[in-house]
């Protein structure tokens, strides 16, 4: 759990620990990793992980969201020191993974932050070009890559609409092909609804440019609501572009510690 150094915040903590252990049902972080910083700063950067005795120094006017290994997210608001220490509550739910496996999958995620900022410019580029975007689930189908969707919703994006543009989808246990155009200028599109239900096995194909986007839709047996899940299935199936453009929005609805 993380614990406020400063005097006055451990009462707050204390009465959470409280409410956790009467429902029963709680499972506290002992690991974390850093998701967001706002503004970037070199001493603290997405990816980085945390563990039980050390010790998170936030700077004035900055604010780090964090990632526990129960899947939750605290956002929290410098000047301060966090302390991560034992946390007793290990009690779960029936559906969810064993600890051993969130801290895998925690870090996995952390691993995968950290080496997309080796290239400032790709992961700039990326990260600002999809901020934006309301729905992070929608493919980019400008480059050879992977993509991935849920619940039989498929929507493509491409960045660059100065022409038209063909596009044809072909699924991995069929031989016809359906087709499709966008015009100069449109950037969105979504396969009719309910095209996938029933038609697709593991994956399906989009060709465009002679282009392939191998696309993969989330296994029912993930937990659509589980940000490790989510993330760690992206980042398995090789959907960085998605994986990264889903973390600001993860990070938007991360809980005020302080």
């Amino acid at each position: 759990m993380l614990t406020l150094t400063r005097s006055g915040r451990r009462i707050f903590v204390s009465i959470c620990i409280s409410a956790f252990l009467w429902y029963g049902e709680a499972y506290a972080a002992e690991n974390y990793i850093v998701i967001e910083v706002k503004p970037q700063m070199s001493l603290i950067m997405p990816g980085k992980k945390y563990s039980v005795g050390d010790t998170i120094q936030i700077p004035r006017d900055t604010t780090v969201t964090l990632l526990g290994e129960d899947g939750e997210l605290t956002k929290i608001n410098g000047p301060v020191a966090i302390t991560v220490t034992p946390d007793p509550i290990k009690n779960k739910s029936s559906d969810d993974h064993a600890p051993d496996e969130n801290v895998n999958m925690l870090s996995k995620i952390g691993d995968f932050l950290l080496r997309s900022r080796v290239s400032e410019t790709t992961f700039g580029g990326t990260r600002t070009g999809q901020q934006a975007l309301s729905d992070p689930w929608t493919i980019e189908i400008d480059r050879a890559s992977a993509g991935c969707f849920r619940n039989g919703v498929i929507g493509l994006r491409r960045l660059d609409a100065s022409d038209k543009a063909t596009v044809e989808v072909q699924f991995d246990n069929r031989s016809d092909v359906f087709s499709f155009s966008l015009a100069k200028g449109e950037t969105f599109a979504y396969l009719p609804p309910g095209f996938s239900e029933g038609r697709v096995i593991d994956s399906l194909n989009v060709v465009r440019d002679n282009k392939m986007i191998k696309m993969f839709e989330l296994p029912k047996s993930k937990n659509s609501s589980n940000l490790l899940q989510i993330l760690s299935w992206m980042i398995d199936v090789g959907c960085t572009a998605q994986a990264l453009n889903l973390v600001p929005q993860l990070a938007s609805k991360a809980q005020d510690l302080n």
